[in-house]
């Protein structure tokens, strides 16, 4: 058995993630423990026609390395296909499986960059290609910490708003990895499709959280404009939904105030910003510069 902590949680699994933090046996809390194990779907689900499906005490995801079952915010059944997917099938675990689980527990999964400013969390989030690995790695080497490179989890109550960290890796477009002399040989291969690579973290890293201090969120226009503006309104609560993890799953539960909750707090505390930058150009430094501003405020 392994034991490991990652979004607050600690994982008992019988399947080998290297890239987590290890605790000991322990060190394990009763109340975050989350049990990670071989199993096939439930009749239920295995008969369902649709790939995929969640609530608030069930959900499932299949797809070409296998199947993932969770149930009550604290078991994960895994049912691999092959073994030349185990790599993949991971990625899958630590995407899906656990975002769900963290909406069971009440918690937020983003999809985002996290990173620690030593005066709270900033996450940076956007579609893929939006440039939150490029941003994220300009604001490391100006040394604020990792904290999440794919997804944070953000408990969001009243008067309470924490980031915790997923572990310490990134995920790097083959340009980025390249501009930081990395050699790729030496750096695994995840995502034919995006061309990235997992590279360990190489900095200080920390499992406990931080409150969060903005949600900043990276997008692509047209027109060729740079332009920064703090979200007002109802923009907040949709464009907060709009970066959940698993938005595409939560379907007819988008009403669920068990699921509504907690994105409205979140909405309603944190600041908001946008930054769009044009699709040709090279704003890499005016997009750094910009999340640099609002994290000195």
């Amino acid at each position: 058995m392994y034991y490991y902590r990652i979004y607050g949680l600690d994982v008992c699994s019988d399947l080998e993630m290297p890239m987590l933090v290890s605790i000991s046996e322990s060190d394990v809390r009763e109340e975050y423990k989350i049990e990670v194990k071989e199993g096939e779907l439930p009749e239920k689900q295995a008969a369902a026609k649709s790939n995929c499906g969640f609530d608030r005490n069930e959900g499932y995801v299949r797809n070409n390395y296998g199947t993932l079952y969770v149930k009550g915010g604290n078991i994960i059944c895994y049912d691999l296909k092959a073994p030349a997917y185990l790599q993949a099938f991971i990625g899958f675990i630590l995407g899906w499986a656990f975002s769900m689980i963290l909406h069971q527990r009440g918690v937020l999964a983003i999809h985002c960059s996290c990173i620690g400013t030593g005066s709270g969390a900033v996450l940076i989030s956007g579609r893929s290609g939006a440039g939150k690995s490029t941003v994220t790695s300009r604001l490391l080497c100006k040394g604020f910490r990792l904290m999440a490179d794919d997804i944070a989890a953000v408990q969001a109550e009243p008067g309470k708003i924490l980031a915790y960290p997923a572990f310490p890796y990134q995920k790097l477009c083959r340009d980025v990895a390249q501009e930081q002399g990395e050699p790729l040989e030496k750096l695994l291969y995840i995502n034919e499709k995006k061309d990235k690579f997992l590279m360990p973290y190489k900095g200080d890293f920390s499992c406990e959280p931080e409150p969060l201090k903005a949600l900043v969120l990276l997008e692509a226009n047209e027109d060729e404009e740079f332009s920064i503006r703090e979200l007002k309104g109802v923009e907040r609560w949709n464009r907060c939904m709009d970066s959940l993890f698993i938005s595409p799953l939560l379907g007819r539960n988008l009403s669920d105030p068990f699921f509504a909750i907690p994105t409205l707090t979140l909405a309603s505390t944190v600041k908001i910003v946008c930054i769009s930058r044009g699709v040709q150009g090279d704003y890499r430094q005016q997009v750094a510069d910009a999340v640099m501003n609002i994290i000195s405020k």
